[in-house]
């Protein structure tokens, strides 16, 4: 019993169709990430204002007087608010994710850009193919 195998059909039309369908599917994805990326930049930009506002606080106020108490009685009677926020920020970066949440958009972009490059395609970085010129090699 001989495995029989599976042809692509010749139709250019399908094939078109079959790309059309794959740049709206691509191009859904990456919009939907957009709102979420969004966001998580505004949380992020939040977190960066309120530690640079929070930190020259302490720069810019600093006493020789407070480096003669222990580490953990300075950091949580003196400097509560910028351990609060360090806990903050360990909370986004380690727990959320959120650098790579950023991102993940272009993520997506560059994985199918790498997927695509193959067949002579690629994509921007709102998910739209690009039809690169084919490459044909001429043998002497």
């Amino acid at each position: 019993m001989a495995i029989q195998a599976r042809r692509m059909p010749e139709d250019p039309s399908t094939a078109c169709e079959d790309l059309k369908f794959f740049e709206k599917r691509l191009t859904e994805v990456i919009t939907y990430m957009g709102p979420t990326c969004t966001r998580w930049r505004i949380a992020i930009v939040i977190f960066a204002v309120l530690v640079g506002v929070i930190g020259s606080k302490y720069f810019a106020n600093e006493k020789i007087e407070i480096f003669q108490i222990p580490m953990i009685d300075m950091f949580l009677t003196t400097h509560l608010d910028f351990t609060l926020c360090f806990f903050v920020g360990l909370l986004l970066f380690a727990v959320f994710g959120v650098h790579r949440r950023i991102v993940a958009p272009t993520i997506v972009a560059r994985r199918c850009r790498d997927a695509l490059s193959p067949f002579s395609l690629s994509c921007d970085h709102n998910g739209k193919l690009i039809v690169k010129p084919a490459v044909r090699n001429s043998a002497p």
